[in-house]
């Protein structure tokens, strides 16, 4: 029996949400008609959301773990929190997952293949596209450049964007949660970096796994028209 943990942390994007959830569910019933052995959970955590998703994943969820803030904790917050939660069922699989993806066909089974090839001793991470097909995020050099996929093979990277990963039991026993240090962004990169740090292998999996979405401009924490006061309190304390 393999068991699974899959992580969403989500701040008013209700509908993005529920979709994102269907869509692991998909995955799951795909997976288990092929290996029963496998279980799968789901850990949501609602930071401090007024959109009303609790409610929807209580009346259309009741099965996922249900977390949820009065105060915006954030990404890598969110994250560890829900980690923190999950790991008390000492998983054989975390998945980190951005509720705003549209998962592919066989996306969860591919990312479980890869790690089996890699003996689960490795963080995986799954390319994503945006809508023009364009690739977004995955597996990036030591200068931040964007890998592109093999179609058939796991290619190795610097650092993992933090929307699809997957970590098994061994990669966690060896580097634990996300670090407390990083609140809102950047959680995934230090923790790319202590892997390679502690000798654990990151790799891309093979193709791309999934869709964002997401519209995209250049974050304030980013853009040099803001000062710098501005950019570092975005960096830190914004959404």
């Amino acid at each position: 029996m393999s068991s699974i943990a899959v992580l969403i942390n989500v701040c008013n994007h209700r509908e993005q949400a529920l979709e994102c959830l269907a869509g692991c569910y998909r995955q799951f019933d795909t997976l288990a008609a092929v290996d029963e052995s496998l279980s799968f959970s789901i850990y949501v955590h609602d930071d401090a959301g007024t959109d009303g998703l609790s409610e929807a994943v209580r009346e259309r969820f009741p099965q996922v773990h249900l977390m949820h803030s009065d105060s915006v904790q954030y990404w890598c917050t969110g994250l560890r929190m829900l980690w923190e939660e999950a790991a008390r069922e000492d998983f054989d699989f975390y998945i980190w997952l951005d509720y705003n993806l549209r998962l592919d066909e066989g996306c969860f089974a591919r990312l479980l293949e890869t790690s089996a090839f890699l003996r689960h001793k490795a963080l995986l991470g799954g390319s994503v596209r945006d809508v023009s097909g364009s690739l977004r995020y995955g597996g990036r050099t030591r200068k931040g450049v964007l890998i592109e996929p093999d179609a058939t093979i796991p290619v190795p990277c610097r650092f993992l964007d933090g929307h699809l990963v997957l970590v098994p039991r061994a990669c966690f026993q060896t580097l634990g949660f996300i670090d407390t240090r990083f609140l809102r962004v950047m959680g995934d990169y230090d923790y790319s970096n202590k892997a390679f740090k502690a000798g654990v292998p990151r790799l891309v999996a093979p193709g791309t796994l999934a869709q964002t979405a997401r519209s995209f401009s250049v974050p304030v924490w980013k853009d040099p028209q803001y000062s710098l006061v501005e950019r570092i309190y975005s960096f830190f304390y914004r959404k």
